[in-house]
């Protein structure tokens, strides 16, 4: 008897690692079952790693080609005049010129016609999609093909439309119960960001194109897509993440997504097992830090006590903003080839982190107490969630930081032990909550409704 052919399960991600890492979490874990065919979708400069998986695990893992990534969508290729406008001092301005450098329908036409493409080849049972992947959900769409939206930012911006008046305008980095002053700055927020934007004239011109092209969503709206979604998955808890009235029924909040400790021991682990009391500092793979902002922390690493040592992933093309002579308590490290193994280290005691979501994620699996300084966009409200959430504090991102308020907050944060506990309160929530493997049992429900040969709509 012929075996029934099963249709693959297809991931899709854009390249930036806060959108598809744990993406290769989940598609990691999955091919360690006896599941459907495995299939990763993204641009050529992810073909490497997406492929690399695949020799340590039982299943492998096809990569699937979106083509040459467009380097201006790329915020790693961004100059440095970009990137000032788009931190600078007025959030709803810098969030204007980041939409507005991102809105651009020849540019998502473009992907869409390359997943249509890999839709066709394909040909999966169920696409598991990042929520900043829109031509892909328009090609799942077009093709009658279900999906998965995977959201590692606040789950409430992809709702931002709906939420109530109260509720802090998304990337103002506003928390949840305002003063006065703040629910006016929220509404000053929304309408510097609409006026910027209006003014440009591309939002009209965006709408205009997309619904020449005969897209569904013409106007690209998250919840829209949300709304269309087999499964939501926020990679969060309701409590880090704010509340908000009438979630949807198709949204799981499955907590952290982080891949588990290898356990494997390097040089670096020495150190850790050497050093009682660690500071980590890791500002992702976006943000360039300044030659003020260096300084402000090598004079606040010198201004901690004695006892805590600081362990800083500081790309080497950063490097030459370090002074020559560095504290002794400072370990400057160029590359780590996992930030999961150092924060699961029990001697970090904090996260000097820039607040991405991926960030956010694993210091909270791990419960390790954050300061966070938001470097732009969603790392605002993450910071402001952290705070509220009462596992960290916060310090405001600017070009010049000053040492003084940095090695106050640390310290804080090193001997406060209400961190530490809520820190830990919030660990054991996430976990509770199923990441990883909550995430393999939603979709395998979903590829089992779906895997069987069958005429689609």
């Amino acid at each position: 008897m012929p075996v029934p052919h099963v249709r693959p399960l297809l991931f899709a991600s854009g390249s930036e690692a806060g959108r598809i890492n744990p993406l290769l979490t989940i598609a990691a874990e999955l091919a360690r079952g006896d599941g459907a065919p495995l299939v990763f979708a993204s641009t050529d400069d992810r073909r490497a790693d997406i492929e690399a998986l695949s020799p340590a695990l039982p299943k492998a893992i096809r990569f699937a080609s979106l083509g040459e990534p467009d380097a201006r969508h790329l915020p790693r290729n961004w100059d440095e005049a970009i990137f000032t406008a788009m931190t600078g001092p007025s959030r709803g301005r810098a969030a204007a010129d980041y939409l507005g450098r991102v809105i651009d329908a020849e540019y998502l036409q473009g992907m869409y016609d390359r997943a249509l493409k890999v839709l066709d080849e394909v040909d999966p049972a169920l696409i598991v999609v990042d929520q900043d992947a829109p031509y892909v959900m328009d090609a799942a769409l077009a093709r009658g093909i279900p999906y998965v939206m995977s959201v590692p930012i606040p789950v409430s911006v992809v709702y931002a439309e709906r939420v109530p008046a109260d509720f802090p305008k998304a990337f103002s980095g506003l928390p949840r119960k305002m003063t006065p002053a703040q629910l006016e700055e929220n509404a000053r927020f929304e309408r510097e960001l609409g006026e910027a934007l209006t003014a440009s004239g591309k939002l009209g011109e965006f709408f205009k194109a997309r619904l020449a092209g005969g897209f569904r969503n013409p106007a690209c709206v998250s919840s829209a897509y949300a709304d269309e979604a087999v499964s939501v998955l926020g990679f969060s808890v309701f409590g880090v993440e704010y509340e908000f009235p009438d979630v949807p029924a198709n949204v799981h909040m499955i907590g952290a997504v982080v891949p588990e400790p290898s356990g494997e021991r390097t040089a670096l682990t020495g150190w850790l097992d050497d050093h009682d009391s660690i500071v980590y500092i890791g500002f992702g793979t976006i943000m360039r830090p300044t030659e003020g902002q260096v300084d402000g922390i090598v004079q606040a690493v010198r201004r901690l006590p004695g006892e805590h040592h600081v362990l800083w992933r500081l790309p080497a093309s950063h490097q030459h903003l370090l002074p020559p002579d560095l504290p002794a308590n400072l370990r400057i490290e160029s590359w780590l080839p996992s930030q999961t193994e150092v924060l699961a280290h029990p001697h970090v005691k904090v996260f000097f982190t820039h607040g991405g979501g991926n960030a956010v994620s694993e210091a909270s699996y791990f419960g390790k107490p954050m300061l966070v300084m938001p470097f732009w966009m969603d790392c605002h409200d993450w910071a402001a969630r952290v705070v509220d959430c009462g596992a960290g504090l916060a310090i405001r991102y600017a070009p010049e930081l000053d040492p003084t308020e940095i090695a106050e907050r640390l310290t804080n944060l090193l001997t406060d032990e209400r961190f530490a506990s809520r820190a830990g309160y919030w660990r054991d929530r996430q976990r509770a909550a199923g990441g990883v493997k909550a995430a393999v049992e939603i979709i395998e429900h979903h590829v089992a409704t779906q895997a069987t040969p069958a005429a689609r709509g």
